[in-house]
Formats: structure tokens, sequence, C-alpha cells
């Protein structure tokens, strides 16, 4: 259907266009780029990487699985809530190849030994950069800062 054709309703002729309804009339990522950030620790060099389609997906996945509800599915707290941030650096945090692109994934293991102010830092950009954190999740971790 084209975005300007004319729709009925309820006997009534009216023309509405994507816009119009607040839907995207095109998608233009011709220059999109992965957002990548150099991280240096310990004399070493990374890169936290936005998480693609799939490492979200897994991310998400690994919270929902987690989750802890009660009788009526309310969230009530997190299993393993202590790997939630490894998990999603393990995902987004590379070494630099030599090409200067992400090599390979840094381990969680490795991870698990950094101090834990450098660990948060990090998550929390992951989330942002990856848009895993919603706008009112957003909000709602601020005031309870």
């Amino acid at each position: 259907m084209n975005p300007t054709d004319f729709e009925t309703t309820g006997g009534e002729n009216y023309q509405t266009t994507n816009a119009e309804k607040g839907i995207p009339t095109e998608f233009d990522y011709t220059d999109a780029q992965v957002i990548q950030i150099p991280v240096k620790f310990s004399g070493a060099e990374y890169l936290l990487v936005e998480a693609n389609g799939a490492d979200a997906a897994e991310f998400r996945n690994h919270v929902t699985k987690n989750q802890l509800r009660d009788d009526e599915g309310n969230v009530t707290g997190m299993r393993n809530s202590g790997d939630l941030q490894l998990k999603l650096l393990g995902l987004c945090l590379f070494t630099v190849g030599e090409d200067g692109k992400p090599g390979k994934r840094v381990e969680m293991v490795t991870i698990r030994k950094w101090p834990e102010r450098i660990v948060k830092e990090l998550f929390k950009t992951a989330m942002k950069i990856s848009e895993l954190i919603d706008d009112d999740d957003e909000d709602e971790q601020a005031k309870n800062e």
C-alpha cells in the first residue's frame, strides 16, 4: 500500500500518511557505524562495541532467565545478579586486532579480575550504546543513585 493511499473506515474517506501516523517513511542507515569506544586498562587496549542483534538478544534472554517472580508474575529480584555486568561485557568487550578492529572477545574470567568501579562504568556505557536500557529505566536509575 502506498503511504498516501486512501483508506476507508466507517464509510468515511480520509487520507493518511505514515508520517501522520507517526510511522517513519524511510530508514536510511547508509552512513551508520557500529559504536566502538577505546578502553585502556593495565597496559592493554580494548574496544567496547555496541551489541549486535544476536548479542542483545542473548543478554536479554540471560536477564529474563534469571528473573525471580512472585505468584502473579511480577519481577521480585534476580538470580546470579553478580554476573549480569560480566555477561554483557563478555559480549561487548574485545581486544584490538592488528588492523585496529575488534579482535577476540575478552573472557569473563579476565573481566572478573578488574576493579568493580571499572566494570560498573563499562557496563553502564555498554547498556547505553547498545540501547539495552529504556529511557524510563534510565530515569529510575538516576533517582536511585
